[in-house]
């Protein structure tokens, strides 16, 4: 009977202690800081500490959620620590996907704000951008990042390879928000939505921020929604409230409210890291971030075994993990299904996407596409999702698409201690239904230039990419010795030219980052001008030469400078070739001992050719 005894009460000791070491890991927000938290995970996986749940905030929820869908410590460094990922932080597009092919020619404004016209009884003037950081890399990135774990998921949370939940914060009934279902991309975009620096994620009409603002450190969402025995907590914000001259700092510190970053102890445990000198977007120090938190968690490792009896070897994890991965579903699209727009746009968006023999593409074929689409382009953002069609076993793509109903006006021109002063309005327009269209009107006002140019470009729906672009322009042109801009000349210009033409140009892409042209082209040139200084400049009167003249052209060109003056990187390379005809005519003045003649004709064949490069 004491045997019996004995038995029962070690086999209810076993199931007290199983029972007991169900883990969750809780990790904070804290911008770049949060590469700790990865530090935290590989000392905790190395040494058999089970991860049975993970909350996190911001930063926490996209390191949480990267550990929840399977990637292991050393793969979400490297994600981290990769261009691509600079690319999604900064909103830069890549090389390889900037589509010069769309580029507009070159004009000499140095800024531009846009005039809303969606309301015809209120015109409303944009100066300022919704967010720091143009969410254009975001949209597509994490929809490539989270569909597949999504899918696999069910939009349920629980179902990931670690069970997860992330918080964001509805700001207008300022609460906090637990995402346990639905888009995983969502969910982590909404939690990191750090205001003015990302653009927000709108749920239920609201628009969701970071849910650093009303909960930093999820150990309560932990409670909620998993129980678990043990809960550990990593976090690298809270505790440095020494006032700050860093504005990323003293934004923060403005925007956040005041979170208790403690576990208690009977409880879990937790660590706590500090790194003032570390900034929101210092994520290229990742490496050492997360070396650091390797290291203080290994120092409290005895700590933690104690606490927590249970092992879990890594061998057996990344067996689970490797099972997982092997699991998803590949990130091929067949059915689209477009939002925002109305039919004719949507066919138009419809025809930009390729598709294989089995009516299907790829991920890699719709990012082309995606940036193909919003370069310089009426289509102000897409918002990508993919969802798993079960049937098919392919995924839907849902494109909710907002298009720019405004007008663009730019401003610029160039200042200088001659007369070469110009004042520059450029006026700009973006059509879209079954075709893309762009029109412009750029103004040109000075005492020595003044013109004005209209321009028409239409997108052909053609295999190989294609615009048809008009162009017609006129300028006035005085060359003379005064130095004046607002009144006029005390004598008048030596050299008075006019010149009228119409040009119509058929581009296409070439090599990839740059464009062909063929021109076509008619002008009449006008030359006034003095051949004696024998006169008495009240009365003058000018010889007159004026040209018509036909053009034909080919050009190649190629130009990622980072800037249109004084650049530091980049290469610019142009090649022209082109073949003009024309006439001139001549009419003497009064005054010049030179007879008339009717005509006279030119023709020439010119070459050009440009090459320019920065290194930095």
């Amino acid at each position: 009977m004491k045997k019996i005894a004995v038995l029962t009460a070690l086999l209810f000791a076993a199931l007290q202690i199983g029972y007991a070491q169900k883990v969750g890991l809780v990790l904070s927000g804290g911008g770049a800081k949060g590469a700790a938290h990865i530090g935290v995970i590989k000392a905790l996986e190395e040494n058999g500490i089970p991860i049975d749940y993970i909350t996190g905030t911001s930063a926490g929820a996209i390191v949480g959620s990267l550990y929840a869908m399977g990637y292991t410590p050393e793969e979400m460094v490297e994600l981290m620590l990769s261009e691509e990922f600079s690319y999604w932080q900064t909103g830069t597009v890549e090389n390889e996907y900037k589509y010069y092919f769309k580029r507009p020619d070159p004009t000499p404004e140095f800024g531009h704000f846009s005039i809303d016209m969606t309301d015809s009884l209120q015109v409303k003037a944009s100066f300022l951008p919704q967010s720091l950081i143009n969410p254009i890399q975001m949209n597509q990135a994490f929809m490539a990042l989270f569909s597949q774990a999504t899918a696999k998921a069910g939009w349920n949370f629980d179902n990931l390879f670690v069970p997860f939940r992330c918080v964001a914060s509805d700001i207008y009934s300022k609460k906090a928000i637990i995402f346990k279902n639905g888009d995983l991309g969502d969910a982590v975009r909404a939690s990191m939505t750090f205001p003015f620096f990302f653009q927000p994620i709108w749920k239920d009409s609201v628009p969701i921020f970071d849910g650093g603002i009303y909960d930093n450190f999820p150990v309560g969402p932990m409670k909620e929604a998993f129980h678990p025995d043990f809960i550990f907590g990593s976090t690298v914000a809270g505790g440095n409230n020494k006032p700050s001259s860093n504005p990323y700092n003293q934004l923060e510190t403005m925007i956040m409210q005041k979170t208790e970053y403690d576990v208690p102890e009977d409880e879990g445990m937790m660590i706590k890291f500090s790194f003032p000198t570390v900034s929101l977007l210092d994520f290229q120090k990742a490496r050492d971030l997360m070396n650091i938190g390797y290291k203080r968690t290994m120092a409290m490792i005895d700590s933690i075994k104690a606490r927590v009896p249970r092992r879990v070897e890594l061998s057996e994890v990344n067996k689970r993990r490797a099972a997982y991965k092997q699991g998803l579903p590949p990130l091929i699209f067949q059915n689209i299904y477009v939002t925002g727009v109305n039919e004719s746009q949507k066919k138009y968006i419809e025809s930009q996407l390729h598709r294989d023999i089995n009516h299907e593409f790829s991920m890699e074929e719709f990012k082309r596409a995606y940036f193909k689409m919003l370069t310089y382009s009426k289509i102000k953002e897409i918002l990508p999702h993919a969802v798993y069609n079960r049937k098919e076993k392919k995924f839907d793509l849902y494109l909710d698409v907002k298009m720019k109903e405004e007008i663009t006006v730019g401003f610029g021109g160039n200042i200088s201690s001659y007369q070469a002063n110009q004042l520059f309005l450029g006026l700009g327009y973006q059509y879209l239904r079954r075709y893309a269209a762009d029109v412009n009107a750029n103004f040109q006002v000075g005492n020595s230039f003044s013109g004005v140019m209209l321009n028409g470009r239409i997108y052909l729906q053609t295999r190989i990419p294609t615009y048809l672009n008009w162009q017609g322009v006129f300028s006035d042109k005085k060359y003379s010795e005064s130095q004046s801009l607002f009144y006029e000349d005390v004598l008048p210009a030596f050299i008075h030219q006019k010149e009228l033409y119409t040009k119509v140009k058929l581009g296409f892409p070439f090599l990839n980052r740059a464009k062909a042209e063929i021109g076509f082209a008619y002008g009449r040139l006008n030359d006034y001008y003095f051949q004696t200084s024998n006169m008495t400049f009240p009365n003058a009167t000018t010889d007159h030469s004026w040209y018509d003249l036909f053009a034909g052209s080919l050009s190649i060109e190629r130009n990622s400078l980072d800037y249109k003056q004084y650049p530091i990187s980049g290469r610019k390379q142009f090649l022209v070739a082109q073949y003009v005809t024309g006439t001139e005519k001549y009419m003497p003045s009064p005054i010049t001992d030179m007879g008339s003649f009717d005509r006279k004709v030119h023709s020439w064949l010119q070459m050009k050719g440009e090459w320019e490069q920065y290194k930095t």
